[in-house]
């Protein structure tokens, strides 16, 4: 396939499946968002993508990600996922169940040319149980970053809770500022940790809307 080609394949991508979360750079320097004001924005204040993943969470993981697996809860398209495989990781699983955010991500898997062996995606509920099976489990870290507010209030601990079944190390990513009660902010991270019977391994804080990240254990 010519460059052209790359190029034309992923823009008809990025139109198919917009509107986009994630921004993504495809074959043939295609952005899944476009270039703007309000996305050069996010990329400075690290916002969303690399950055944000760069600062936040490679930081606070334990044993780094070298050589690690990682499930995501609330994958979207799949950018933090790549982003974990670029860094070293083994096999990464995401777990969406917005049906449009799993088309996104695979075709974003497909277009970069990723293996499912190295990217497994799975299109089902997190609310509560998740119906996986038994090779799901066992994995490194289990990510739930930015997600939980978007639970409702009585799953979020029972999907906290789930999160330490299927991996050692299950880290939290929230709101950094004063917490408004939206279920995102430090207290409320902290009491949902509390409730799920998780036992907190570490944390970090900064002033930031990304900038509260909690590791935890199964206890």
């Amino acid at each position: 396939m010519t460059r052209h080609e790359k190029r034309a394949r992923s823009m008809r991508i990025v139109k198919d499946h917009q509107p986009w979360y994630h921004p993504i750079v495809l074959p043939g320097f295609v952005f899944t968002r476009p270039v703007n004001r309000e996305t050069i924005a996010q990329w400075i204040r690290a916002e969303r993508g690399a950055r944000k993943l760069n600062r936040f969470i490679l930081p606070a993981l334990p044993e780094g990600l070298n050589g690690k697996s990682v499930v995501e809860i609330g994958s979207n398209a799949g950018a933090g996922l790549i982003w974990a495989l670029r860094h070293g990781a083994s096999h990464c699983l995401g777990i969406e169940e917005n049906e449009r955010y799993y088309a996104q991500a695979i075709a974003v898997r497909d277009a970069l040319g990723i293996s499912w062996e190295k990217l497994d995606l799975v299109n089902a509920s997190f609310f509560g149980e998740f119906p996986l099976e038994p090779e799901h489990h066992g994995f490194d870290y289990c990510w739930v970053l930015n997600t939980l507010y978007h639970i409702p209030d009585h799953s979020r601990a029972s999907v906290l809770r789930a999160a330490g079944w299927l991996a050692r190390y299950v880290v939290v990513q929230g709101n950094g500022l004063e917490d408004r009660g939206r279920g995102d902010g430090y207290d409320s991270l902290m009491l949902l940790v509390k409730r799920s019977g998780l036992k907190v391994h570490s944390e970090k804080r900064q002033a930031h809307v990304r900038g509260l990240v909690v590791v935890c254990h199964a206890g």
